[in-house]
């Protein structure tokens, strides 16, 4: 659905080299290609993407500059590699100077793990409270946006259900309004089965308190 808003057949959109393989598949049958960034073991590179938004050729490559990043910062697929508060920084400041909007997919946001240690190290202990859970996660490139152009995607398939097929959009009131409009004359909603099994679940049984200390569990 993002594809079909802010993209026309032709254009180009960004991603990491390595990335979720189902965003390239749904970017093809549109036209749309894909233009890889460079990565490390903290994802995405800010630096080669700023080389290649500087030194985009309209001409050489037969389309205007891109103007969407879909990135994956957390647990990326298939890497692994998460990016830190920092590389997340240097990353929002090129899409500053490019005019660039993020897509930022989130399913594993909530997963962030200790660092591996071998089983002669004690394991980390769970947080003792929610604050402790909630200060430990890198900051989403959301919550650092003062410009309306980051789009958080989460899910519950990684963290509740696989076969829930249910997630939302977190964004500026203008960009969920004109999703709102999409959804209505495409995919029109969600399962209603799943969304009514999650509302009984999130809502009337464990509640706020409750989905935390399921996120926290997790790690165990």
């Amino acid at each position: 659905m993002t594809y079909r808003m802010f993209t026309r057949r032709g254009d180009y959109i960004l991603s990491e080299e390595y990335t979720f393989a189902t965003a390239v598949e749904t970017a093809a049958p549109m036209g749309v290609k894909v233009v890889g960034v460079k990565m490390d073991d903290q994802g995405l590179l800010p630096g080669d993407l700023d080389d290649i938004l500087t030194n985009w050729e309209e001409g050489e490559r037969g389309a205007r500059k891109p103007f969407l990043l879909y990135t994956v910062p957390s647990g990326q697929n298939p890497t692994g590699a998460t990016q830190g508060l920092e590389r997340r920084q240097a990353l929002y400041r090129v899409a500053q100077k490019h005019d660039l909007y993020i897509l930022e997919d989130e399913p594993y946001y909530f997963l962030q793990m200790q660092p591996y240690t071998s089983d002669d190290v004690p394991p980390a202990p769970l947080p003792r409270t929610y604050e402790d859970f909630l200060e430990a996660l890198v900051p989403s490139l959301l919550s650092m946006d003062v410009d309306g152009r980051v789009m958080r995607l989460d899910s519950f398939s990684k963290v509740i259900s696989p076969g829930s097929r249910t997630g939302w959009i977190t964004a500026s009131e203008q960009v969920v309004e004109r999703f709102v409009r999409h959804s209505e004359v495409s995919v029109q909603n969600p399962c209603g089965i799943a969304q009514i099994v999650l509302y009984k679940l999130l809502d009337e049984g464990w509640g706020h308190a409750g989905y935390l200390d399921w996120l926290i569990n997790l790690r165990k």
